[in-house]
């Protein structure tokens, strides 16, 4: 199925208002703990290849890091990104042993600079998301510092030998900026691999919600086939 399909836009909307969705949403994960991510960890394992340099592009504390430094092995390299101060704090903890790893405090974007990172609660759930989309009129919307952006094609171009063979993207509905600011790196034949969580609520609720479409429109204009493996889950191979 399409999840980036316009005509199913408003029924998921519609299911998301409800509370139906996200009802959904935490029952399956509550019902089979890591069982949510294990489905995605599994095709993603499936891509990545020994010799490998993967980017993990919000890299958060660093659970999908850890497997794609195993999974590239000594000859490879894992570049994680993670803009938020107390979570690379966690994440560096977590993996900073691994010397196939390196680390970078800072978010990927369409432009080079410094950004406000935003914090808002997350529905349901027991913690909160931080992000750099801007929601539009979240009250419980709140700027807690600023942090560093760079596009992935400044950072490709700075470190020629940490040109990515896969990527992937977990972003919290800054997805589509980030594939921008990759834009060059996408035409490039030695990317294989785009893994992307597509965060549909955050899109639309900063303005968005034709950004899925947008974004399939993008990698396929790149030579990429896409396919959806679950309602948020995005990958893209050539």
């Amino acid at each position: 199925m399409d999840y980036s399909n316009p005509l199913l836009r408003y029924p998921r909307y519609l299911a998301r208002k409800s509370g139906i969705l996200g009802l959904l949403e935490r029952t399956l994960i509550k019902a089979s703990p890591g069982e949510y991510e294990a489905k995605l960890a599994q095709i993603m394992s499936a891509h990545i290849r020994p010799g490998d340099v993967v980017w993990d592009v919000g890299a958060n504390h660093g659970h999908f890091t850890a497997q794609f430094a195993d999974a590239v092995g000594a000859s490879g390299t894992v570049v994680a990104f993670e803009p938020a101060q107390g979570t690379f704090r966690s994440l560096t903890k977590a993996v900073n042993f691994r010397k196939n790893v390196r680390l970078e405090n800072s978010a990927l974007g369409d432009s080079d600079g410094t950004a406000d990172l935003y914090v808002s609660a997350a529905e349901g759930y027991d913690y909160d998301i931080s992000h750099l989309a801007v929601i539009k009129d979240n009250p419980q919307l709140k700027s807690v510092s600023q942090v560093s952006v760079v596009r992935g094609d400044t950072y490709r171009d700075a470190h020629p030998n940490l040109a990515p063979h896969r990527i992937k993207i977990d972003v919290e509905g800054f997805e589509y900026e980030v594939l921008l600011g990759l834009s060059e790196t996408l035409k490039s034949s030695q990317l294989l691999s785009v893994f992307i969580e597509v965060h549909f609520t955050f899109l639309r609720e900063k303005g968005t919600p034709d950004a899925p479409a947008r974004i399939v429109s993008l990698l396929k204009a790149d030579k990429f086939l896409t396919q959806w493996v679950g309602p948020c889950h995005l990958v893209a191979s050539r």
